[in-house]
């Protein structure tokens, strides 16, 4: 999506939020984001709520009237969480709690995880389920053919200069004013949709001084690819988040996500492991047992001493008798 539809789109998001009697302001900011991938195609919005006695509703509460009528939009997925006053590692999601996939492999990654997506957003006790791989991002693909532009004298770096002043940030020069300094970017005319006609029209320079068409040196044709991979670990990762459905306890979320992990039979060199606050639980799962068993140890050996030390006192010693005096 364009950042000029995006733009349409999220404004129309705030716009609802911003009806709702709960929230107090709306900021929303278009074309970046600190919730996974960024791009035009992605935006954040913080609402600051009224005071709990106004608005008589729990953060929860606003966050599921919200979901339902932002729902209706068709143009954007709108996330919502709650702002946690200590974040517990992982990284920056559209969710609060994350889950990632890991694979030497991406093209094994890339088939799998869309798959582990959808059976989680399937699980009712899950909401807001999304992912920050994006593999159908519209590409234009310039396919150069060496030799036709060997003949007429142009070179891979000019075309790639040239369409990096195109639509690149091409800085040529700065204009410097007393208070302030203006970059000056060389760029095209600024187009909704960048077409292969658009390309079309784009000529590069030649060894001659020619100027020659673009398309006569290259082929242009659509394809679909990642908007950006994300890594972990030196290891390519795929990260879904997830919420919690009303009453339902993290434990119980991730003993059903390792249900499907189970079930579905990771590939080979496929990991997947919970990050942020659901890592921290699953750590702390895994040495309760332990803890217990500790617990009940010490709790037999002080019963124990304490038994060992009545019995060592016999009904006619002097402390036992002052004992049994103060008792009548």
């Amino acid at each position: 999506m364009s950042f000029a539809a995006m733009t349409l789109a999220q404004q129309q998001a705030a716009d609802i939020m911003q009806a709702d009697p709960a929230v107090a302001a709306v900021n929303s900011t278009v074309g970046t984001s600190g919730f996974g991938a960024g791009g035009e195609n992605n935006g954040s919005m913080f609402l600051a709520l009224k005071p709990l006695k106004e608005r008589k509703a729990s953060v929860q509460q606003v966050i599921q009237r919200l979901r339902g009528k932002l729902s209706k939009l068709q143009n954007v997925n709108v996330y919502l969480s709650p702002i946690q006053n200590i974040q517990v590692g992982g990284r920056s999601a559209k969710s609060l709690y994350q889950y990632t996939l890991q694979a030497v492999d991406i093209a094994t990654l890339e088939k799998f995880a869309p798959k582990m997506e959808e059976q989680m957003t399937a699980l009712p006790i899950l909401q807001g389920v999304n992912s920050d791989l994006e593999i159908n991002n519209p590409q234009l693909m310039i396919d150069i053919d060496r030799d036709r532009a060997a003949a007429l004298g142009v070179t891979t770096d000019v075309i790639r200069s040239t369409l990096y002043g195109a639509f690149g940030t091409n800085q040529i020069s700065t204009i410097y004013k007393p208070t302030n300094s203006y970059e000056v970017i060389l760029e095209s005319i600024q187009l909704q949709n960048v077409s292969e006609n658009v390309l079309s029209r784009i000529y590069v320079h030649s060894s001659s001084g020619t100027l020659v068409p673009l398309d006569s040196v290259a082929t242009i044709r659509r394809d679909a690819g990642p908007l950006s991979v994300q890594h972990q670990s030196q290891l390519p990762a795929v990260t879904i988040s997830f919420d919690l459905a009303p009453g339902v306890s993290l434990g119980d979320a991730t003993a059903a996500i390792k249900r499907l992990e189970t079930e579905m039979k990771l590939p080979p060199g496929v990991s997947g492991s919970f990050q942020g606050t659901a890592q921290v639980f699953q750590d702390s799962l895994n040495g309760q047992g332990l803890l217990l068993g500790a617990a009940v140890f010490v709790i037999y050996v002080v019963l124990g001493s304490s038994m060992r030390a009545s019995s060592t006192q016999s009904p006619s010693s002097p402390a036992c008798r002052r004992r049994c005096s103060a008792h009548c």
